[in-house]
């Protein structure tokens, strides 16, 4: 648990937060944590079946880059991360060219990233396949890259422990236990990263087993391997646990069962299931965590215990918004929180409001 304020002037640990026009209010100033899962775009497939994998994960001091999908949806990686005016953290989940590309590419075009969390490459068999020697001499360029422009590198643990402002994670390295799907095999031990005050699981290209045999309970979780790791029996024992959600990070115009496993053996076990045909935010404070996609609001309870404090609703923001300024759907609570405001808040008076100019 992150304790903070210590040494702080009283105008630091203090500022108005508003949830309505004209409320005005004092409250201890904490960090919210956020998780945002972009969108991707049909036309950056590009005849492949996916573009791989990325979630940002962040308070208001640090943004953590998970993965980076990989061709143009790469580039989309880099420009959103661009965007956060924060310090960066790149995490690398494995070296598979559809979880790299995006970190590669902000290495190379930018020097404010401050730590890459990855795998050992000494850990890993190069002698296993021409494959997975390919891999570790990605991961191997990726890592000069980054110590080059004096980037903190950091070969994680399996069960350590990470703390970035308000942001706590863990790292635990998965095999899985079969070798019938050599893509999967020889990524070695892919690794996954928990969040336990939020109650979310990012699986890189881990096995479902990967939760059990860690004794993880996540409220949600997202998709193992692509969605092909996720086995019914696995899916069960996640809802058993408590997991209400299946995040499916990946995009297929082919839906091609590959990619289409996990889903169906998700909703199969209960769970409800999203996709990124849009975005997905997730906000965590007041032992809650809030899950916007598809305009509705689904929430759970998780043990962060942070207040949110956003932006004031203002006129402006409201009319903004009926004018069309922040978009549409999803996209639009994405481009809200970006700007620090409510989104449930800013709906409500954009509702009253339409109300009115009927």
């Amino acid at each position: 648990m992150n304790t903070r304020g210590t040494g702080r002037r009283l105008v630091d640990l203090y500022r108005p937060v508003y949830d309505a026009p004209c409320l005005f209010f004092l409250e201890r100033r904490r960090r919210m944590i956020r998780i945002h899962g972009p969108a991707i775009d049909p036309s950056d497939l590009r005849g492949e079946t996916r573009v791989g994998a990325n979630i940002l994960i962040e308070d208001e001091e640090y943004v953590i880059c998970v993965d980076g999908r990989f061709g143009s949806a790469a580039d989309k990686v880099v420009k959103r991360l661009d965007s956060r005016n924060k310090k960066k953290i790149l995490f690398l989940s494995h070296s598979h060219g559809d979880h790299i590309g995006g970190l590669d590419k902000e290495l190379s075009k930018n020097n404010d990233v401050a730590v890459l969390i990855c795998q050992d490459p000494a850990s890993l068999n190069r002698k296993y396949s021409d494959e997975a020697r390919r891999n570790i001499e990605k991961l191997e360029a990726l890592i000069t890259k980054a110590k080059k422009k004096h980037v903190s590198v950091i070969f994680a643990k399996d069960g350590q422990r990470f703390e970035y402002g308000d942001i706590v994670f863990y790292t635990y390295r998965d095999q899985p236990s079969s070798a019938r799907n050599t893509e999967t095999y020889i990524n070695q031990g892919s690794l996954c990263l928990w969040l336990p005050e939020v109650g979310f699981l990012y699986t890189g290209d881990t096995g479902a087993d990967c939760a059990e045999e860690n004794d993880l309970d996540p409220a949600v979780a997202t998709g193992f391997h692509h969605g092909n790791w996720l086995a019914y029996l696995h899916a069960r024992n996640l809802k058993a646990r408590g997991c209400l959600y299946y995040w499916d990070d990946d995009y297929s115009t082919k839906m091609t069962d590959f990619l289409m496993t996990g889903r169906r053996n998700a909703k199969r076990a209960g769970m409800t299931v999203f996709d990124l045909h849009d975005d997905i935010n997730i906000i965590a404070f007041k032992c809650k965590g809030v899950i916007y996609k598809g305009g509705k609001a689904y929430r759970f309870q998780c043990s962060y215990a942070g207040p949110a404090s956003f932006k004031a609703t203002t006129l402006t923001v409201v009319y903004d918004v009926l004018s069309g300024k922040y978009g549409k759907g999803d996209s639009r609570v994405t481009k809200l929180l970006d700007d620090g405001f409510n989104p449930g808040s800013v709906q409500g008076w954009v509702n009253k409001f339409a109300g009115v100019l009927k």
